[in-house]
């Protein structure tokens, strides 16, 4: 029994608005705790995403990102101290051959963002930096994306591989002489 119940009932010209009141009061909490209840794929579409590149990105890759989103280039001269929450971007390209630029995804928190980083193919599951991060590996962006989603969507899976009979006998026979 709460407080209200023990208060005489309300003359009949304030009870519609009373109740009018309560319900709206009822859907703003409700509407309040669902935006606070969200989902992983809610979270993580909305996350940014670290172009980590080990190659140079050509000005056609560049503008393939663009008509997807807003796109920055990390610059020394200009974002050395920045930590990239305060950065407007969807996609922040970085160059992973400059020292200062490693030093600073040392200091962030990679967590907030999808990593994913533009190396060559001969990279792909050799190069250190790829394992030192949690990175998806691309050796070219995707070119035929329908829309932001699937242009996202295909950023963060890898492409499937066509089965090849060659490798799978040249793996058997190495599997055959390692014991």
């Amino acid at each position: 029994m709460s407080k209200f119940d023990l208060l005489p009932p309300l003359p009949s010209v304030l009870k519609p608005v009373a109740e009018q009141k309560e319900e709206e009061n009822v859907s703003v909490s409700v509407s309040a705790s669902l935006r606070a209840e969200r989902t992983p794929a809610e979270e993580a579409k909305d996350k940014r995403f670290l172009i980590v590149c080990s190659r140079d990105l050509s000005a056609e890759d560049e503008a393939i990102f663009k008509q997807h989103g807003k796109t920055l280039r990390w610059k020394k001269e200009s974002f050395l101290n920045l930590p990239f929450e305060q950065l407007d971007f969807d996609f922040l390209f970085i160059d992973a051959r400059e020292k200062e630029a490693r030093l600073t995804l040392g200091r962030q928190n990679l967590a907030l963002y999808h990593q994913v980083a533009y190396v060559y193919a001969i990279q792909k599951g050799v190069d250190d930096f790829l394992s030192e991060m949690d990175t998806v590996d691309i050796s070219s962006i995707p070119q035929h994306a329908i829309n932001g989603k699937d242009f996202r969507h295909q950023l963060l899976n890898q492409k499937l591989t066509a089965p090849s009979l060659a490798k799978s006998v040249f793996r058997f026979f190495m599997g055959c002489f390692a014991r």
